[in-house]
């Protein structure tokens, strides 16, 4: 169980901090992200969007084989990640989302969550590994996985800042959710 370490408001952190990542987000997160490629797959152009998105830095049929809630598990076992990073992670995904034309596809989520996470990583922790450690941990090329962080860092115009409010919106959305409650956040 995680244990609640208090408010943490600095330049850099205003988050709760807490022990790390518990299965119970997780279970969220995965949920939430399997409500949004589900959605997604009701799309009237759905196959048009496939097509349109399939040169996408972000897409890859590699990952396949690993199912969304393995990997998150696979993510969180390599990182040893707390909550916040997960949370933050989630917020820069729906930012992605809104900024840009790309359509959160079993082919693309993978990608774009891994990128998530380690610029969440970046963003609000002191000590972290380089790129070429985190491309081994995804199995690709750290060049690759160069270009996906900036791909998404130049569709987010760079713009890393949470707020308090907004991180607790989302933290409070998260656990919250179950299937028959997504809606826009």
């Amino acid at each position: 169980m995680s244990e609640n370490l208090g408010p943490i408001e600095t330049s850099r952190r205003v988050f709760c901090c807490s022990s790390k990542s518990d299965q119970v987000l997780i279970d969220k997160i995965f949920l939430f992200l399997i409500s949004l490629l589900k959605e997604n797959k009701k799309l009237k152009n759905y196959k048009e969007i496939i097509i349109a998105q399939e040169n996408s830095i972000f897409n890859s049929k590699e990952f396949l084989y690993l199912s969304l809630k393995d990997f998150i598990l696979y993510i969180q076992e390599f990182n040893d990640l707390e909550n916040y990073i997960l949370i933050t992670a989630i917020i820069y995904l729906e930012r992605f989302c809104k900024e840009s034309s790309i359509i959160l596809t079993e082919y693309n989520i993978h990608k774009l969550l891994f990128t998530s996470v380690l610029l969440s990583i970046k963003n609000y922790e002191d000590n972290y590994y380089d790129n070429y450690y985190y491309s081994k941990i995804i199995g690709i090329e750290n060049k690759e996985l160069n270009k996906l962080e900036y791909s998404l860092l130049s569709i987010l115009n760079f713009e890393l800042f949470i707020t308090k409010a907004e991180y607790e919106k989302y933290k409070k959305y998260i656990y919250d959710f179950n299937n028959s409650n997504r809606k826009n956040i």
